[in-house]
């Protein structure tokens, strides 16, 4: 149980005590199996009737507890965390293809996946694809310039911050540090692997993880007949 709010301990405690004390005693989960990656491409199409076709990019990302975690998520940022990032820039500012596109990782217990997701004219998803296949390709192997990563680092940080500006904010953090048995110094962790991070440093963690092209696409919209290439 998280709580948040003017509570001194003593009372927090007695509080929780009586919500939970009709609650019979659960017990641990048992370990989640490991996650494999593919090892080929693969890609299913689903015709639906839309306006656009939507297409995801995804491969295995980081799970929640890797060291440098702090790292990849400033190198996710600067690739696909808003419209500063290559991805937008690339993709919507430069091509006009897109509205928004944008890069995230689910952070869970096991692995989570690594996603790249927009949605475009239904005559040209192929078109894009290629063209974030080869951004996402070259951002790993060449990054981004010192003040774009500087600017980054900075958002970063300031998103972070405010994430726990607010009592709802703090509690999800809570939440989340709690459920996935992180240490009380997590989020100052986080923070400290951002500060000390060097661009070289940023993107080796992230190609240690991340590779292109993304192995498994997925379109939904206007596209051909459903078909799906199964990965091994």
């Amino acid at each position: 149980m998280v709580m948040v709010g003017a509570l001194q301990p003593l009372q927090a405690r007695a509080f929780s005590e009586a919500v939970t004390a009709s609650i019979a005693p659960g017990h641990q989960a048992n370990p989640l199996p490991q996650v494999h990656a593919t090892h080929s491409s693969a890609m299913m199409q689903v015709p639906f009737d839309s306006h656009q076709t939507t297409s995801i990019l995804g491969q295995l990302g980081l799970n929640a507890n890797r060291v440098h975690r702090g790292q990849f998520m400033l190198a996710n940022h600067i690739l696909g965390g808003g419209m500063n990032s290559v991805l937008f820039q690339t993709i919507r500012a430069d091509q006009g293809w897109v509205y928004s596109i944008y890069s995230q990782n689910a952070f869970l217990r096991a692995q989570g996946p690594f996603l790249i997701m927009f949605q475009t004219q239904h005559t040209q998803p192929e078109q894009v694809i290629k063209a974030v296949q080869s951004t996402l390709d070259r951002f790993i192997q060449q990054g981004v310039s010192k003040p774009i990563f500087e600017r980054a680092r900075k958002q970063l940080i300031t998103q972070l911050y405010r994430s726990v500006s607010t009592n709802e904010g703090l509690l999800n953090w809570l939440m989340n540090q709690a459920f996935y048995e992180r240490p009380l110094h997590d989020l100052s962790d986080v923070l400290k692997d951002i500060q000390q991070a060097s661009l070289s440093s940023t993107l080796q963690v992230f190609s240690r993880y991340i590779q292109a092209p993304q192995p498994v696409v997925i379109q939904v919209g206007q596209v051909r007949p459903a078909t799906t290439i199964r990965a091994s």
